[in-house]
């Protein structure tokens, strides 16, 4: 059972991705892993920080459609909605709020994590793990591919990972050469930054630490 790339919460709004603004009084990035295995239970964390006063918040997270809930912490479970939610909080506390969700046996390929969070009535977008995978559909979509320029690699794979590129002159020893951060919109620019740069060249990525 596959799913797709959509980042729509099951109320039919679109949440964003991208960067978190840093005057916002609210920020909200969801951490853990982008691997999953099938039939085993994954943990993912809502990392909240406030920056300014507020008078209260909330965060929700809803799961993959099939997904399985093993455990919201001290959230509450939202059955008709599939999804966890967290508050209203009132003391402006930053926190780390867990979700364990359980995906089918059968699943692979890439599914959707949405979290939603607001202040005062506020949505506020959050960046961070939107999608997850299995380890061998990963693998199939990391592929390396030319920008024009000899030292710099383009890559679409996953959005919300980190990836390293490695180099080697002989096909044998493999470095690390550079670290591309968190992404949330999928596309990456690797760059080969060791000088002088040798007269050959070649090049793989890995999955990187968040």
């Amino acid at each position: 059972m596959a799913g797709g790339d959509s980042d729509s919460a099951k109320d039919g709004s679109l949440f964003s991705a991208g960067p978190i603004d840093p005057n916002c009084p609210l920020g909200v990035t969801p951490l853990g892993s982008v691997l999953y295995q099938a039939g085993q239970a994954i943990t993912l964390t809502n990392h909240v920080r406030v920056r300014t006063g507020m008078r209260t918040y909330a965060v929700e997270q809803f799961l993959p459609e099939g997904w399985q809930l093993v455990s919201a912490g001290n959230g509450v479970w939202d059955a008709t909605n599939n999804k966890a939610k967290w508050g209203p909080y009132f003391d402006r506390a930053d926190r780390d709020l867990v979700v364990t969700v359980l995906p089918p046996g059968a699943a692979q390929g890439p599914f959707p994590l949405t979290s939603v969070a607001s202040y005062d009535g506020h949505r506020v977008p959050v960046a961070g793990v939107r999608t997850v995978t299995d380890a061998a559909s990963l693998a199939r979509r990391m592929q390396l591919q030319p920008t024009g320029e000899a030292r710099r690699r383009g890559l679409t794979a996953l959005p919300g990972a980190t990836f390293v590129l490695e180099a080697s002159s002989v096909l044998q020893q493999w470095h690390p050469v550079s670290q591309t951060p968190a992404n949330y919109d999928g596309p990456a620019e690797l760059v080969d930054t060791e000088l002088p740069p040798p007269p050959l060249r070649f090049y793989r990525v890995r999955l990187g630490q968040p």
